[in-house]
């Protein structure tokens, strides 16, 4: 009997460390005592059911602590709360149709939501949604692309033409009346556009086969449109939103070229 009850005591003692290195192994609690992740589980600040299914609509736009704004409902720019979820305003969009704009931008200065409408150029009053300009007279004749990624600088808006279906498209540079400022035709596509210290820089892209995608980064003057300089590669273009920070670009490339690349240009030379 002692014999059994020694080998049954070395099988329990041998079966407690393999659960414990089960546990270990494998990350599990081997306590039936809650743990602290059990205890402080992530919780549902608030949520908001939309009826946005299947049409167009804006990427979120974050306004300090004040609202944030979506696109999308039934025709509607809203504002709610982001501390609470709660609506703050509605805006119906004039034509019953809704947005067409990717990309909302806010101008603190101003206190403006600005967005893209077919042809046409919203702005809103970020306190109530009120409409207070559309920039479409003197911009019948201009096709702003809908997923371009667009840029505000001191005098206006620097906005990417429509790319597609063409091998040129066009940057708008727009100033705060209303007023087309000037346009430029550029070869490639543009997807980009960013201000930096009275100058603005594009990323574009060029599809050459494929096997090849080329990439080009540029820059011009924002007062008149004067090409400053140009950075060209081959590994890839440049599809997604380029950065300035203290006087430095920073940009990636992807496309069908072998190889990609993340670059960093000084903002004054290229």
């Amino acid at each position: 009997m002692r014999r059994g009850c020694a080998s049954s005591h070395i099988f329990m003692k041998l079966l407690l460390h393999l659960s414990i290195q089960f546990c270990i192994l494998f990350g599990i609690s081997c306590s039936n005592s809650p743990t602290n992740t059990d205890e402080n589980k992530l919780k549902t600040i608030w949520k908001k059911s939309t009826s946005i299914v299947d049409i167009p609509q804006s990427n979120l736009l974050l306004i300090n602590e004040k609202a944030l704004i979506y696109s999308g409902e039934q025709e509607l720019l809203t504002a709610i709360s982001p501390q609470t979820g709660e609506l703050v305003w509605n805006s119906l969009i004039y034509d019953g149709r809704p947005l067409r704009a990717d990309e909302l931008l806010y101008s603190s200065k101003h206190n403006r939501i600005i967005g893209k409408h077919f042809n046409n150029i919203m702005i809103w009053d970020a306190d109530n949604g009120i409409l207070v300009k559309e920039l479409s007279d003197s911009l019948n004749e201009i096709s702003v692309s809908r997923s371009g990624l667009n840029s505000l600088f001191q005098d206006g808006i620097v906005y990417v033409g429509e790319q597609f279906y063409k091998p040129v498209n066009d940057i708008h540079v727009i100033d705060w009346n209303g007023n087309l400022k000037y346009s430029i035709n550029i070869p490639w596509g543009t997807f980009s556009a960013q201000f930096d210290n009275e100058k603005f820089i594009i990323g574009q892209r060029n599809t050459v086969h494929g096997k090849l995608t080329q990439g080009r980064i540029r820059s011009f003057k924002s007062s008149n449109g004067v090409s400053l300089w140009s950075y060209q590669t081959d590994n890839g273009g440049f599809y997604s939103r380029i950065y300035i920070r203290n006087g430095i670009i920073y940009a990636g490339t992807k496309g069908n070229s072998p190889q990609s690349e993340v670059v960093a240009l000084d903002a004054e030379t290229g």
